[in-house]
């Protein structure tokens, strides 16, 4: 043989057949260029006294056999390896029998290079038992014996040879240098060399971060790492309504400076790259993270997500509840502070939350009226008409229903009235729809990111480079369903938008993903109410597109009068009619120019900034209890709402100022004499009344009869009157 290596090889092949091992020792001859071995059984010799302290009751294979050969490379042989017997006839015997399974020789179950690459593959999903991948490896590789504990020492092994030497968190970092991988990292100040925070992404992320940056949803899980360091995730949603990550962050704390330091570092990457600042910030109640976010992204306006907000006013309304065969007088009634703490949302329960979600456009408010249980689920089935109500008046009056039919439970309704209602401009359907959030309003994607982390680590107990690793694989996957999903939906149409009816479409049928095009359907349907049919010959006409329509500015669509234009001029729409992001490919365009969007519609030019906390209208206080809790069964008479209208002469206007639009007549013709000379009378008469009014405090003339007797009586024809 040319090699020793090769010779062991041969002679454990015959070793195999015949139910034995070979090992080699005593090897003499220089340190370079060993000459001789001794290829012995590996059961040869008597067992040996354990050295150690007994701890580890180990067991011998041992069992006195004599069996060895010699192999030598001698120079008259050319330095070829050849085996040579021991004259001694003791050494040419076994005196045990053939083993039942090779695996019970170590030398036969020796790693190679390609049993490791195997393992290695087979591996990398975590989660994968030793027997599946032993079977694997015995199927791939024909005469392999290993054991289960083989390849768990396989595995350790190769994750050794990963680490280098190094501490799983110094060999992290090392590859996010060595590859290139943007991150951020934040040492202790007492110890400089220990990590306390690190803040990072990968080139996918960054790619699909570009392309999707409207809208920022911001979570924190646990139980992934042994340092119990909080993983937080930045996602983002893409065309199809999926989830993809953004950037990654560990910290070791959930107080203000940790926040801190991940909304800088994620405001780092975004100025790094060059990726656009979101115009939409969604999170859960986490008063921390809210400030932080809001330090970074001043201009961004913040969210909160809609399920935390319902499943807590559940379990609070469920706490909180008083029963009703109490006496209404007496105010320590009620359930105890350890109780409340150990009431809970029972599957039910969570099941109506989860139902308000799904069905928030089906709440009409005729139903508002409708009668509800006495109990704290009627208190939340109120409470959804107050969140879903799709214009202010709308979500004043459901909040009047709410503390008219629940009077009795004060403790209730000032938990609302304290703890949402001064930031209800993040939450209420009728504020948040004048913001371009794509419909989202839930952190749902980022909570299914984060079981989806932990689905690939085998326990909470792994180290940062493990995690590493498992968040790699899940992009992986994350990035080939994506782009599979993408050209299933390029090349499936479904029968409703190629069907007789959707020419209006035009190329969108093969641009826009299917969720767009649930949207353009959607509006399509409105506007198809407005054009004459043999049904419906006189329609109720569609009306003009003003700052109440806001489906273009939130979901990116054209709306049901853009598409009730486009009917009318017998024109398809184009992609250019839909925002990018619903686009299916990313486009291609190196035009810097196509990347120019519109300023944003001034939605409040007054009043405090966004996502600050704003004073509560008066018309929603919190009355107090007017009625016992005995007589919560009675039915009440219900409250017409009154209006007041006041009488403006031409020219003038509310002084409000809603979504951009100014509400007065048009200035570009120039004004007559007389209405400039009716003005300036107004105007002195405004200032005569205004005196009047501060020398007599106490008049209760309304503002409404101050306006109409402030204009004469001959421009009252021209007058126009509005509601306030």
């Amino acid at each position: 043989m040319v090699s020793v290596d090769a010779l062991q090889s041969s002679v454990n092949d015959f070793a195999k057949e015949n139910g034995y091992g070979v090992v080699r020792h005593n090897g003499s001859g220089s340190q370079l260029w060993k000459t001789r071995y001794v290829f012995q059984c590996d059961r040869y010799g008597e067992p040996r006294t354990p050295r150690g302290a007994g701890l580890r009751q180990r067991r011998s294979r041992k069992c006195g056999c004599m069996w060895k050969v010699i192999a030598e490379a001698l120079e008259q042989n050319d330095y070829l390896w050849t085996l040579r017997a021991f004259a001694d006839p003791q050494h040419s015997q076994h005196n045990h029998d053939r083993t039942l399974s090779l695996s019970a020789h170590p030398v036969h179950r020796r790693l190679t290079d390609s049993v490791k690459a195997t393992i290695e593959a087979t591996s990398r999903r975590v989660g994968i038992r030793a027997r599946d991948v032993r079977g694997i490896v015995q199927e791939k590789h024909l005469g392999a014996h290993f054991t289960r504990r083989d390849i768990y020492n396989a595995r350790a092994l190769l994750r050794r040879e990963k680490l280098g030497g190094l501490s799983p968190t110094a060999a992290l970092i090392k590859l996010f240098d060595e590859r290139g991988i943007p991150h951020i990292v934040k040492w202790s100040a007492s110890d400089p060399g220990r990590l306390v925070g690190l803040v990072w992404t990968f080139p996918y992320c960054l790619r699909m971060w570009k392309r999707f940056p409207e809208i920022m949803s911001f979570d924190n899980t646990y139980n992934t790492n042994r340092f119990k360091l909080p993983l937080f995730q930045v996602t983002g949603q893409t065309c199809l309504k999926s989830v993809y990550n953004a950037a990654f962050g560990l910290i070791d704390n959930e107080r203000r400076e940790g926040f801190q330091f991940l909304a800088e570092a994620v405001r780092e990457l975004t100025e790094r790259h060059g990726i656009p600042l979101p115009d939409v910030v969604i999170t859960d109640y986490d008063q921390a993270m809210k400030a932080a976010l809001d330090s970074q992204y001043p201009d961004s306006q913040q969210q909160l997500c809609i399920h935390h907000i319902n499943a807590n006013v559940l379990l609070n309304a469920k706490r909180k509840w008083k029963n009703t065969k109490e006496d209404g007088e007496s105010d320590g009634g009620g359930s105890s502070c350890s109780e409340q703490t150990q009431v809970s949302l029972s599957p039910r329960d969570m099941e109506a939350v989860l139902a308000a979600e799904r069905h928030e456009g089906l709440l009409p408010q005729s139903n508002l009226a409708a009668p509800v249980p006495h109990n704290y689920r009627g208190v939340f089935e109120l409470w959804k008409f107050v969140v879903f109500a799709e214009t202010k008046e709308e979500h004043e009056k459901a909040w009047v229903r709410l503390c008219d039919e629940f009077n009795d439970q004060q403790a209730i309704l000032m938990y609302l009235y304290k703890t949402y209602l001064p930031i209800r401009a993040q939450w209420a359907q009728c504020f948040i729809r004048k913001h371009r959030n794509f419909g989202v309003r839930v952190t749902s994607g980022t909570e299914a990111s984060n079981n989806n982390v932990k689905s690939y680590l085998l326990n909470g107990m792994s180290h940062l480079y493990s995690l590493v690793e498992a968040i790699e694989a899940m992009l992986r996957d994350q990035e080939r369903d994506f782009i599979d999903n993408c050209s299933q939906d390029e090349v499936l149409t479904s029968r409703t938008y190629s069907g007789p009816g959707s020419e209006y479409l035009g190329e969108l049928r093969s641009v826009m993903s299917e969720p767009g095009l649930k949207l353009v359907t959607k509006e399509h349907r409105r506007a198809l109410r407005s054009i004459p049919s043999r049904t419906r010959p006189w329609p109720e006409p569609i009306g003009d597109c003003n700052e109440d329509c806001s489906v273009s500015w939130q979901l990116g669509i054209p709306c049901c009068h853009t598409i009730y234009n486009k009917l009318e001029a017998g024109t398809c729409l184009t992609k250019w009619d839909v925002h990018p992001r619903w686009h299916l490919r990313e486009p291609t365009s190196h035009n810097p120019y196509r990347r120019i969007l519109d300023p944003k519609i001034a939605a409040c030019l007054r009043g405090r900034p966004n996502n600050a906390t704003q004073s509560v209208p008066e018309s929603m206080k919190v009355g107090p209890s007017s009625r016992s809790r005995a007589a919560v069964g009675k039915t009440r008479p219900s409250r017409k709402p009154t209006r007041k209208s006041a009488v403006l002469g031409p020219g003038k206007q509310t002084g409000v100022r809603q979504a951009g639009r100014r509400r007065q007549p048009s200035l570009r013709r120039r004004r007559s004499e007389w209405e400039m000379i009716s003005d300036e009378k107004q105007e002195a008469r405004r200032k005569r009344s205004g005196q009047s009014s501060r020398k007599q405090p106490t008049s209760t003339t309304s503002a409404a009869s101050v306006l109409s007797s402030s204009v004469s009586g001959e421009n009252r024809k021209d007058c126009i009157h509005v509601r306030l």
